[in-house]
């Protein structure tokens, strides 16, 4: 997979949606769980949690 970048933004009650063409290049769905890693100098890794 190459290198994806898209816009989003963080709307009502700090949620940030990801683009449909994220999820799907990614194979994510709704109800799935995520680990969520704050990495420091305004980086964040999200991945798929089994």
């Amino acid at each position: 997979m190459g290198r994806i970048i898209y816009l989003t933004y963080i709307g009502h009650n700090g949620k940030v949606q990801l683009p449909r063409k994220v999820l799907d290049e990614l194979k994510w769905k709704e109800e799935d769980y995520f680990k969520i890693e704050v990495k420091g100098q305004g980086k964040v890794e999200i991945r798929k949690s089994k």
